[in-house]
């Protein structure tokens, strides 16, 4: 049986308009019986209600132009209803600005990259084996590249949420030009993706489980809880395609936000170098079969020194009935917190109606009341002209009056002339 399919669509240029149908032709790679509902995010009226979230069986969201962090309308509203979609369940795939939207709305910080410069070319992603391996998700990866170098040391376990996980060394590179780092570095576990971004992650949403990063953004990956994978490359974008919508707009003959030697560098990178999208397609397939493991899990599992935990020398009988009512009333928590956020995303859907009624209501009355004002106006006249009538009609009873004197006067008269002939 197929999923329903939510496509968050976040990207308004005309050149994108039917960007949405490249992450459909990705999914479909994993089964031809899901089907799809595209919701234009830029349109407050388009953005799904909870429930509708929570029906879906995947929920990707796009890239765009825009910063997570614009003071808009949409993003806002988005930022509000994303902790609320994640309440329920449903596994969400964010992607770029998506990648960053998401960090924003489950506590994280979005700023302008360290380096100041675009990245736009074809970067090396570095993997953490043991994260991905905690979280569920080291198989897609372990299958579709070549294994990690044995001296290597830098697949340790997550990071703290408010430390960057990047040495001084790196930092250096971000500074001497992000579109050119770490392209040829392959001393490491690592990937090539397709990058295009002004902006990044700068602080890791509490909870999340770092999963790569890179010479240009220390989170470029993370799951966070069992339902949202989110990362910063592009998957989904063949070079050819960025060659095509992204390099004109940013190089130098467009907006210019490449010096002329990061435009080579990146051209060359594109026209070269060959991205191993498959191995995330197949990861976010994966994921989106399967999920990923709960961040205490993944985080205990992926901690490069965990501290030694006390051992009981008898454990008694008690102990285990503990545990297991602890469990239980964790799982009851979890659901029960998931079922408020969904009633608190329905209550503001109903709000939103009565707030919308109320105001259609309130135009409504303004306008009979300037309808009442020009009737005002133009009753004024025809009250002035209503008391001239009165005093015509007064006028018109004394002629009246006049009339029947005369009449009564000719009367007489015409008896007097009659009598004397």
């Amino acid at each position: 049986m197929g999923k329903r399919v939510l496509l968050f669509n976040c990207e308004d240029a005309e050149k994108w308009r039917d960007s949405w149908g490249i992450w459909q032709s990705i999914m479909s790679k994993r089964s031809t019986e899901d089907t799809y509902i595209v919701h234009n995010m830029y349109e407050l009226e388009q953005q799904p209600r909870v429930d509708e979230v929570a029906a879906a069986g995947l929920v990707i969201i796009s890239g765009s132009h825009y910063s997570a962090y614009e003071d808009l309308p949409w993003i806002n509203r988005m930022v509000e209803l994303l902790p609320q979609y994640v309440a329920t369940g449903a596994r969400i795939v964010a992607c770029c600005f998506g990648h960053q939207v998401m960090s924003r709305a489950l506590g994280g910080k979005v700023e302008r990259n360290p380096s100041g410069r675009f990245v736009l070319g074809v970067e090396r992603i570095r993997l953490r084996r043991e994260a991905l391996e905690a979280c569920g998700l080291l198989q897609p990866f372990a299958d579709g590249l070549p294994p990690p170098p044995t001296t290597s040391t830098s697949t340790a376990g997550a990071s703290a949420p408010d430390a960057p996980s990047t040495s001084q060394a790196r930092q250096a590179s971000q500074a001497a030009g992000p579109s050119t780092a770490g392209a040829d570095d392959a001393s490491e576990w690592s990937m090539l993706q397709v990058e295009s971004h002004g902006d990044c992650v700068t602080v890791l949403p509490p909870g999340a489980v770092l999963l790569a990063d890179s010479a240009s953004a220390s989170y470029e990956m993370y799951c966070w809880g069992s339902n949202v994978l989110s990362f910063q490359f592009h998957p989904e974008l063949a070079c050819g395609v960025v060659l095509e919508k992204i390099y004109p707009a940013v190089g130098p003959s467009g907006a210019r936000k490449l010096t002329e030697e990061e435009a080579a560098a990146s051209y060359a990178q594109l026209t070269t170098a060959k991205p191993q999208s498959d191995v995330v397609i197949a990861a976010i397939h994966h994921f989106a079969d399967h999920g990923c493991r709960a961040p205490a899990a993944a985080e205990a599992a992926a901690a490069s020194a965990p501290q030694p935990q006390p051992q009981l020398q008898q454990e008694h009988p008690v102990h285990g009935a503990l545990s297991a009512v602890v469990g239980h009333t964790r799982e009851a928590l979890q659901s029960g917190l998931a079922q408020a956020a969904l009633q608190c995303g329905q209550l503001a859907q109903m709000n939103g109606v009565a707030a919308q009624q109320y105001g259609d209501a309130a135009e409504a009355a303004e306008k009979l009341a300037d309808r009442t004002a020009d009737l005002k106006v133009r009753v004024g006249p025809v009250h002035k002209t209503l008391g001239g009538l009165a005093a015509l009609e007064a006028q018109v009873e004394a002629l009246g009056a006049v009339v029947e004197a005369l009449e009564l006067e000719s009367v007489v008269l015409a008896r007097q002339v009659g009598a004397s002939e």
